[in-house]
């Protein structure tokens, strides 16, 4: 959608449980998890391109061709942390730590742990 190609040789995917740094298998999973999520994507867009095209006509374009379409792609991401990847000069990182500033602030030590959406709680240590 953004032009950029994937590596799944050493960028993790999204609901990968995988580092930066994967051992042979792991990236063979990761390469089969990115065909995967390539041959459904069209398929989860297709209900919401139906309701769009509902209401503003069939000639509506498709969610593909209007995302890579943009000159501009504003992302919830911070990249000191995130896995290192390419990236393009139309994608900006608008996320990161400063959102919280307010709340860090408060006391004069805080710590502040995200695991974002797709985090797996089993996988997490117990102590």
């Amino acid at each position: 959608m953004t032009g950029l190609p994937s590596f799944p040789s050493y960028v993790p995917g999204a609901f990968m449980s995988f580092s930066d740094r994967m051992s042979f298998f792991e990236r063979v999973a990761n390469t089969l998890s990115l065909g995967i999520g390539k041959f459904f994507f069209p398929y989860m867009c297709a209900a919401n391109e139906r309701i769009f095209r509902e209401n503003f006509g069939l000639d509506f374009p498709g969610l593909n061709e209007l995302a890579s379409g943009a000159s501009l792609w504003f992302v919830n991401g911070e990249p000191l942390m995130e896995f290192p990847r390419p990236t393009l000069h139309k994608i900006i990182d608008i996320g990161g730590i400063s959102t919280w500033s307010d709340i860090l602030d408060l006391r004069p030590q805080t710590v502040l742990l995200s695991f974002g959406t797709v985090a797996k709680s089993f996988l997490m240590p117990d102590n």
